[in-house]
């Protein structure tokens, strides 16, 4: 795996890399709301990773409360690795609880995913935690340096 890039391979087809970011928007605003804390993680993530400027204007434009979750997926599972699936999740998670919140409808998502994405609960509970862990450790870092 590509470690400047986590969100997905450079060499992933542009339509990939739409429907993988329109999946993390869906799920992180599943509780109705993409906080502007969620917003700015989500679009700093994408910017640091070099996705393209045209498909960070499309994730912009997307309206997530209009997005179907199962459809998204179905589109993009033949084009995820195992690897990839886990990732999906994981950024999911990551971006939906930078507000400090992860509420019983985020979790439903994520749980969703998960399941159609073949995603055991034990996974998905690892992937919380390490998502819990990141987001603990930036607020630390900006707690610490004052940035």
């Amino acid at each position: 795996m590509d470690r400047e890039n986590l969100i997905l391979p450079k060499t992933t087809p542009r339509e990939i890399k739409v429907l993988y970011g329109q999946a993390v928007l869906i799920i992180a605003g599943a509780d109705g709301d993409i906080t502007l804390e969620e917003q700015e993680l989500f679009f700093l993530e994408v910017s640091r990773r070099g996705i393209e400027q045209d498909i960070i204007e499309e994730w912009q434009k997307f309206d997530w409360r209009q997005g179907d979750l199962e459809k998204t997926l179905e589109k993009l599972k033949a084009y995820l690795s195992v690897s990839s699936t886990k990732l999906l999740v994981y950024c999911a998670i990551r971006i939906a609880i930078e507000d400090s919140s992860y509420p019983l409808a985020e979790q439903d998502a994520v749980r969703q995913a998960a399941e159609y994405l073949e995603i055991d609960d034990k996974t998905v509970i690892e992937l919380e935690i390490l998502a819990s862990m990141d987001k603990n450790i930036a607020d630390l870092k900006l707690l610490t340096f004052s940035l």
